[in-house]
């Protein structure tokens, strides 16, 4: 079996391959590396909102940001969706440039995944629409308020540019690869894996994890998908309980499924050896978990 990092509602967490790590308990949502470290985006509590966190205990000094989806290192710079805020902030040691993506700022788009291609891995970038999401770092606007207002989930280009739509889904995560894009959607009572070819952006493919699942969480390997499922139930309970990592190949199709216990809601996973739905960058050997992370 393929180690994988996680983090969900109760944990950052490490599958070795064989058995289950907690590495640090917390309400974590983002994980990102470079060559050097690794962070998280940490849900302390509701009075200190979203703490970027390094992996060595270090705390980024950054302006006060709320719901934190995701984070990612790429372009030489972290990236985070400041989601209450409708807007993506870029950190480049004490420099910060904010992308505001909404008038008004109040968690209008839900905004809750980042992507760009990773230069490591041209194969990705091919047949992607004319080039267009070349060098680009893109996020995913999954609408609050739903489809049911007539607020697809959308792929935004930083400057705000609507790169594809999905229509009639709750969207997390997204990856493009050959002119293809994969994420995780949820439908009515229904959840699973989507994919849709940007050339034929009309409505993608949907493959349903089950009736009582809630997809989440995305990684890239060479010929295998990886997707968190987490019990498709209220918000609030989705904090407890057990749930999944489904390993899928290359036509989607079922190979693996990995039982993770006392998780709550899985909300990243991450390969540690080179993630193309992350980017690229093998995890840091940095000795922060030794003998578990190599």
């Amino acid at each position: 079996m393929i180690p994988f990092l996680f983090t969900s509602a109760r944990m950052l967490g490490y599958w070795d391959g064989r058995h289950q790590h907690e590495l640090m308990p917390g309400n974590f949502y983002g994980l990102t590396w470079n060559e050097d470290r690794a962070w998280v985006s940490w849900e302390r509590d509701h009075v200190h909102g979203s703490l970027i966190m390094a992996l060595d205990g270090e705390l980024l000094d950054l302006p006060a940001m709320d719901n934190v989806h995701d984070i990612l290192w790429a372009q030489g710079r972290l990236w985070i969706t400041d989601t209450a805020h409708d807007r993506v902030v870029a950190v480049d040691g004490a420099q910060v440039e904010r992308f505001p993506l909404a008038p008004g700022g109040h968690d209008s788009l839900h905004l809750n995944s980042l992507w760009a291609p990773p230069r490591a891995l041209p194969r990705v970038c091919e047949g992607v629409r004319d080039g267009e999401w070349d060098e680009r770092v893109c996020v995913l606007a999954s609408g609050l308020a739903g489809t049911d207002a007539g607020h697809p989930a959308t792929v935004l280009d930083l400057d705000g540019t609507a790169l594809c739509e999905m229509r009639g889904l709750f969207c997390h995560n997204f990856y493009v690869e050959d002119g293809v894009l994969y994420g995780c959607y949820k439908r009515d009572r229904e959840s699973g894996v989507y994919r849709m070819a940007l050339r034929e952006p009309l409505y993608p493919a949907l493959f349903p994890m089950g009736p009582n699942a809630f997809a989440r969480g995305l990684a890239r390997g060479d010929d295998l998908f990886l997707f968190g499922q987490s019990v498709s139930v209220e918000r609030e309970r989705r904090m407890d309980g057990h749930s999944t990592v489904v390993v899928a190949d290359d036509d989607l199709e079922i190979v693996d499924q990995i039982q993770l216990r006392d998780t709550g809601q899985l909300r990243a996973v991450r390969l540690p050896d080179g993630d193309r739905a992350h980017n690229g960058l093998p995890f840091p050997k940095s000795g922060i978990f030794p003998g578990e992370i190599t």
